[in-house]
């Protein structure tokens, strides 16, 4: 509790009801009984509000951005990787409480476990400080980020465009590949990406893989417009 309470005033947070604050650093192997609350439902608000603002962030801070490179910056921002650095550099790992069934240090070695609870942290932000106060905290987590991040130049579209799905929505896409032979006799590939049944993208190229790209291009690029 101690711990929760210095944290909370490193944000000059002073909370009405510290039990949001408790459920957002405790795991759900805390709850055998049924009897405590944990931080998933948590975490799936403080997901949605996060990918919200940094991409506000990015629209107000990255005037020259096309919409595709904003696409881009955002999962790189919010991907597992990058939100558990944060999570680790505001000391989340300390406040995470596990039951009897999980070994901290080795779940702590889990990437995903300081991603869930800043989202938590976020969500639980919201609830009890308000929309106001949570937005000016999230500022001062992720403004610097959004300032100084160089996108990656990377032409792995298929990598981008799940860590943008996953962002939102933590499922995976699929890939349908056909093979074609053209008029003049040549092979080539045609591909389609859909997220459940539905049709994210199409792309055409030389081979499987490079249809496959293609097709995460354009879902990407239809998302950001």
């Amino acid at each position: 509790m101690n711990k929760l309470i210095t944290f909370l005033k490193t944000f000059d947070i002073e909370p009405h009801d510290i039990s949001l604050y408790q459920a957002a650093f405790t795991h759900s192997s805390c709850n055998v009984k049924g009897d405590v609350k944990s931080y998933e439902r948590l975490e799936f608000l403080g997901d949605a509000l996060i990918n919200s603002y940094v991409a506000y962030l990015i629209f107000k801070h990255r005037p020259n951005l096309t919409e595709g490179d904003m696409t881009l910056m955002r999962s790189e921002i919010v991907q597992t990787r990058s939100l558990a650095k944060i999570g680790k550099k505001l000391g989340l790992g300390e406040l995470i409480i596990f039951g009897d069934s999980i070994n901290p240090k080795e779940a702590l070695q889990n990437e995903r476990f300081y991603e869930d609870v800043l989202e938590a942290f976020v969500g639980a932000l919201y609830l009890e400080a308000g929309p106001i106060k949570s937005k000016e905290i999230m500022s001062v987590i992720f403004s610097p980020i959004v300032k100084s991040h160089d996108i990656k130049k990377t032409t792995n579209y298929k990598n981008a465009l799940q860590e943008a799905i996953q962002a939102e929505r933590r499922e995976t896409v699929h890939y349908v590949s056909t093979k074609h032979i053209s008029p003049n006799n040549e092979q080539y590939f045609e591909a389609e990406v859909f997220l459940e049944d539905i049709k994210l993208g199409r792309g055409i190229g030389k081979t499987k893989k490079a249809a496959e790209q293609e097709a995460a291009k354009d879902a990407l690029e239809k998302k950001a417009s």
